[in-house]
């Protein structure tokens, strides 16, 4: 197994959700011709942020289990960032000192995590 900073990322967005839980995404997308699947995601993609802003954690998770279905690794290092922003949406919408501390340390772990991706690539 590659334990590169962005498979370690990867995996921590994935075990927020299960394989079930996008089960009925996937299932609708498959239906698509496959001329305009490519077309599809980035429309499913585009919904990333109203996720983020909703606080909607699960839909970030959800939504990586469902470009992973489709070989579709495109959209990792954004979708990083969006459950970072999602999780502290979350947390200072509840107000529990609990839920901002977990999502802090969400955030903390995903940041880490994406300046080591950039390490990696050489970015800065």
């Amino acid at each position: 197994m590659d334990e590169s900073p962005l498979n370690r990322a990867r995996d921590l967005i994935l075990s927020i959700t299960t394989e079930v839980d996008a089960k009925e995404e996937i299932a609708k997308l498959e239906l698509a011709d496959p001329a305009s699947l490519n077309k599809e995601l980035e429309e499913y993609y585009n919904t990333a942020v109203e996720l983020a802003s909703a606080g909607d954690t699960k839909g970030i998770s959800r939504m990586l289990r469902v470009f992973e279905h489709f070989g579709d690794k495109s959209h990792d290092r954004m979708l990083l960032h969006y459950v970072a922003q999602a999780e502290a949406n979350k947390a200072l919408k509840e107000g529990n000192p609990e839920e901002m501390r977990q999502a802090l340390a969400l955030i903390s772990q995903a940041f880490t995590d994406a300046d080591a991706i950039d390490a990696q690539i050489g970015q800065k």
